[in-house]
């Protein structure tokens, strides 16, 4: 039997810095060997068998002059249906089985939807019915393109003609309701034009001019939907550009004049994926916009024959890579911000494989696709799913099969200024739902109007269960939970004040100059921003550091911040253990807590240094182990409920909200979630330890048993500045 110290021996200590980009070698035949190398990041390199190009029909036509290419050519065109079905002929075995499912859903959409939806009256189209009419029309049309079969190309033109004939789309109210219907329609219109009578052409393009393209090109004229940073510009000026370009023909001028306000706003949407392709208001709202972004990126490329340098962003070619990162081991997103925590898919995963040959991309849609509670959520539930046609239409065998995820699969993504600014650790059995995850936020608090004051939280997930636990949003319609743009810094508190959006209600540090009395815990500053600084990519030792320290600087005495320092670090040890150190230094004694919100039970024994956290559903167990401080600091629990939590700005009300009267209120009221099932593991330290300096080192591992080899690579870490040392980042 190996003991542990020649365990060790072979793990990897002999630490030295050779450049700015580190990677530990785990050589177990040789004693001793580990050494930092150089490396890029790998998600660039993973590709298996080159992506054919996303196909492009038109000659160069960045203004969009007459004549236009032959329908279909919206996200689509004829030479790409030919293809895929000589796939579907030659029996590719993914072909064939996304088709099967396509063919499925449509079942079910038939099911429930078998006639065209009621006319709705004016000004009350719903968004729900309107991705319901998308996934209808998109479904059977492109079922028609690939079988001819008719049945299904008169069900999509009965509820487009239906469409047309509605009062209106909802754009007094809420645009987004338009644009999805627009682009509905466009697909519909685009796809089976042959098929139309010329008195159903007529009216779905007057419908679609009237109700959606002139009253979302005078919107955009008077400067509506133009803020880079959120979903709303990219699902707007998307669905109206690919509205207008779906009845260019018919309607020349009006491509026209739309061109100079999308191709300036979408050009300002994309830049916000530089440097690494992440997205500030988080997985679920870059789904969002970046399906219909990508969309309207492919039509511009199947139509103009030219994409206006969209997909030469910076940092658009990193989407995919950050929509795989995002997506942990069991299938749960990092769901900062108001994100909830469902996994990032969609066809436009696809999509960005073909155009920045990176099949990994795609093959990780088809991989989420595979669980079988999503297949069977998008097979029978999700009745508002357009993509889902679209990972069988934008099929290519490059990314057919299993997935070539990476061999190191750690990304260092962002900067404090963009906003978005994360580390992803993953253990090396990288797909495996048992793989160790773990992933930290930097960013800001302001980045858009859905971030939170949770700088430096994180998520945790391992052996099939997610054990640290973000909350995501809030009840849309409490007051004031969207200050709007360029809110003060006292408006934007009063959004931060809800438990969810607060710093208690994050996975971070709360640190006051005062002792905080449970349950209320000092909140970030509302515009703290924090940067990645420190970031090493390895098979057994791989870390990163967010620098913290304006997000505390609302922490005075008197009127002077006294927080210098609050750096936070994650690591993954040896695939097996994770290790979260937090270094808080002040010019006066503060007060710091710690916390991570989970769904497990917890146990805490020991003299409160261990705590046994259970999984309710599995009876899985996870071990956390308190190293430091050891000055009578001990894990606790904390409250969830937010009407124990006595923050500044509390809503309890069941009535009276503020919200615009076109925002849906929840069924229970305007009130905050309780938070049922959600408990707060955090570390208190005794008042009388109230200090100028606080080191608090927190450690995961499935059995609690840390050993000789862990204990060694803590030890050999030592201080974050010796981290960021060892992998510098530099400051964007």
């Amino acid at each position: 039997m190996v003991d542990k110290v020649s365990r060790c021996s072979r793990f990897f200590f002999l630490l030295f810095l050779v450049g700015a980009s580190l990677i530990c070698v785990n050589s177990y035949a040789t004693p001793g060997a580990c050494e930092f190398q150089p490396e890029e990041n790998p998600i660039r390199h993973a590709a298996a068998k080159a992506c054919v190009a996303n196909a492009s029909a038109a000659t160069a036509n960045p203004t969009g002059t007459p004549p236009f290419p032959a329908h279909p050519s919206i996200l689509i065109n004829q030479t790409e249906i030919s293809n895929l079905k000589a796939l579907l002929a030659a029996k590719d075995p993914t072909a064939v089985k996304l088709f099967t499912n396509v063919t499925a859903h449509e079942n079910v959409i038939l099911s429930h939807y078998p006639k065209p939806f009621p006319i709705p009256a004016a000004n009350s189209l719903s968004l729900t019915t309107a991705r319901e009419i998308q996934d209808i029309i998109a479904t059977n049309a492109g079922l028609y393109l690939l079988t001819g079969n008719t049945q299904y190309s008169n069900r999509a033109i009965a509820e487009m003609v239906q469409v047309a004939n509605y009062p209106d789309w909802n754009a007094a109210n809420d645009f987004l309701t338009t644009a999805e219907t627009i682009q509905a329609l466009a697909i519909g219109f685009d796809w089976l034009n042959a098929l139309l009578t010329p008195a159903q052409s007529t009216a779905i393009v007057n419908a679609m001019v009237k109700n959606g393209l002139q009253p979302g090109l005078t919107a955009l004229q008077n400067g509506a939907y133009n803020t880079p940073n959120s979903n709303w510009t990219a699902v707007v000026n998307g669905g109206i550009l690919t509205g207008a370009l779906a009845v260019a023909t018919q309607q020349p001028a009006l491509l026209k004049s739309l061109i100079p306000y999308t191709q300036k706003n979408l050009t300002a949407v994309a830049s916000m994926y530089a440097p690494y392709g992440g997205w500030v208001e988080g997985p679920g709202y870059f789904t969002y916009a970046t399906k219909y972004f990508s969309y309207a990126v492919a039509s511009l490329q199947t139509t103009l024959g030219t994409d206006w340098g969209l997909s030469n962003a910076s940092g658009y070619n990193a989407a995919g890579a950050y929509g795989v990162y995002e997506n942990s081991p069991t299938t749960l997103s990092f769901n900062y911000g108001d994100a909830g925590n469902a996994p990032i898919f969609g066809a436009f995963m696809v999509w960005l494989s073909r155009q920045f040959n990176n099949p990994l991309f795609g093959m990780s849609e088809y991989y989420v696709l595979s669980n079988p509670t999503i297949a069977s959520d998008e097979l029978y539930n999700a009745l508002q799913n357009s993509d889902f046609v679209m990972d069988l239409l934008w099929y290519t065998p490059c990314v057919g099969g299993a997935p070539v995820w990476p061999s190191v699969d750690h990304l260092a993504n962002g900067s404090a200024a963009s906003g978005a600014a994360f580390v992803y650790l993953r253990s090396s059995k990288w797909a495996g739902p048992n793989a160790t995850n773990i992933a930290l936020k930097g960013g800001n608090n302001v980045g858009s109007g859905h971030s939170h004051a949770d700088i430096g939280s994180f998520v945790l997930d391992s052996i099939g269960v997610r054990w640290g636990e973000l909350l995501g949003g809030d009840n849309y319609a409490l007051p004031n939970m969207f200050p709007g743009g360029g809110a003060s810094l006292a408006t934007w508190n009063e959004r931060l004040y809800y438990y969810r959006n607060s710093t208690a209600g994050a996975n971070t540090l709360n640190i006051s100059s005062a002792y905080q009395t449970l349950p209320a815990l000092n909140n970030q500053y509302g515009f703290g921003t924090a940067a990645v600084v420190g970031y090493s990519s390895a098979d057994t030792l791989s870390f990163g550091v967010v620098d913290m320290t304006n997000a505390y600087s609302n922490v005075v005495s008197g009127p002077t911040p006294i927080v210098t320092s609050a750096m936070r670090g994650i690591a993954l040890i040896n695939n097996t253990h994770v290790l979260v150190r937090d270094e808080v230094a002040a010019a006066a004694p503060v007060d710091v807590v710690w916390s991570m919100h989970t769904t497990a039970t917890i146990a805490i024994t020991k003299n409160g240094t261990v705590a046994t956290l259970t999984d309710p559903a599995s009876g899985k167990t996870y071990i956390a182990t308190l190293l430091a401080p050891t000055n009578g600091a001990m894990f606790a629990t904390a409250s969830t409920n937010p009407n124990t939590v006595n923050l500044p700005y509390q809503w309890t009300g069941t009535n009276g909200c503020t919200a615009a009267a076109n925002t849906p209120v929840d069924t229970i009221g305007c009130i905050e979630t309780a938070n049922t099932g959600i408990n707060n593991l955090i570390v208190r330290m005794p008042q009388a330890q109230m200090a100028k300096s606080t080191v608090i080192q927190v450690v995961f591992s499935q059995t609690g048993d840390i050993g000789a080899c862990v204990t060694e690579a803590i030890t050999k870490l030592g201080p974050l500045s010796h981290w960021i040392a060892l992998g510098p980042v530099s400051k964007a």
